[in-house]
């Protein structure tokens, strides 16, 4: 088991508190591309991990009506909160202090206090674990189909399945502004940077030396290697379409970091929990189709 020493100092309900500091200011979720609101205030817990917790959002009162007649009455709408439901999910970290460990003297090599670097790591790690679960339920295939766009026998990514994805969205999809990014493979943005216009120019606009992103069809490239591949002859995979606000990620930013002694090696095993939801909306407020589409390719 490893063994933080006393050049790794930790005093857990220091670094707690810390912990919670950067929760609640707001981790960094599908890897930081607004697709995703971030929400504490979850109060579930260790009791409740594996059940279905609603995830409220506001439904829509439907367009305005015209009416034919002087003296017509309006139909009265409902503006109910329309709800879903999502699995509580519990993550963690464990580690193993010595006494030593437990002072509350060191520095790190630049001077930095402990808890502040020991609670960025450990906040690190949870947005981590959000990204993924949020990229989880993001392409989930189940209940989708009519915003799957399955172009697993045409062949790698090109311009025309992308406006094809999009579309899967209808008149929404193309409202652009509200689209947050593309999440693709390593592969396939590969393969994206070899599209050409007829006349030999990239497509994809690769001027980003800048510290932008790169933009596809004017939309934001978020690249990652933990989309969804399915080995084969070719290998198959995942682009994700995003718009702003379509996944949530609910969190207890109650997280907590306990401490229990082992008789054996005379140290202090420790723990961090954290307990969240991670949702995909079936549809986005106000809106009659979600905002997520899935390309699946080459």
């Amino acid at each position: 088991m490893a063994v933080t020493t006393q050049a790794n100092v930790v005093i857990p309900e220091i670094l707690e508190g810390a912990l919670r500091g950067v929760v609640a200011a707001g981790l960094s979720v599908m890897l930081g591309s607004g697709a995703a609101i971030f929400r504490t205030g979850f109060t579930k817990g260790k009791d409740d991990v594996g059940s279905e917790v609603t995830i409220p959002y506001f439904g829509s009162m439907g367009d305005f009506e015209l009416l034919a007649n002087d003296g017509d009455a309006l139909t009265v709408q409902t503006f109910a909160q329309s709800s879903e439901t999502a699995p509580v999910q519990h993550a963690g970290k464990a580690f193993e202090m010595t006494y030593l460990a437990q002072n509350g003297s060191a520095k790190g090599q630049d001077g930095e206090d402990i808890y502040d670097e020991g609670s960025r790591q450990l906040g690190e790690g949870y947005a981590r674990v959000l990204d993924q679960a949020l990229l989880t339920v993001a392409e989930d295939e189940t209940g989708w189909l009519p915003y799957v766009e399955d172009a697993t026998g045409v062949g790698t990514i090109n311009y025309d399945l992308c406006v094809n994805t999009i579309g899967r969205l209808g008149d929404e999809g193309f409202q652009l502004e509200e689209m947050a990014a593309v999440v693709c493979h390593s592969k396939t943005f590969a393969d994206l940077l070899k599209l050409k216009t007829p006349g030999g120019d990239p497509i994809l606009m690769d001027k980003f030396s800048d510290g932008r992103r790169p933009r596809f069809l004017g939309l934001p490239i978020m690249v990652t290697d933990k989309v969804t591949v399915v080995p084969g002859t070719p290998n198959l995979y995942k682009t994700l379409f995003l718009k702003r606000g379509s996944l949530v990620a609910w969190v207890n930013e109650n997280v907590t970091i306990d401490k229990d002694k082992d008789i054996l090696t005379d140290t202090d095993a420790a723990a961090t929990h954290m307990y969240f939801a991670a949702h995909r909306y079936s549809r986005l407020a106000g809106r009659s189709k979600p905002g997520v589409a899935i390309l699946k390719h080459q």
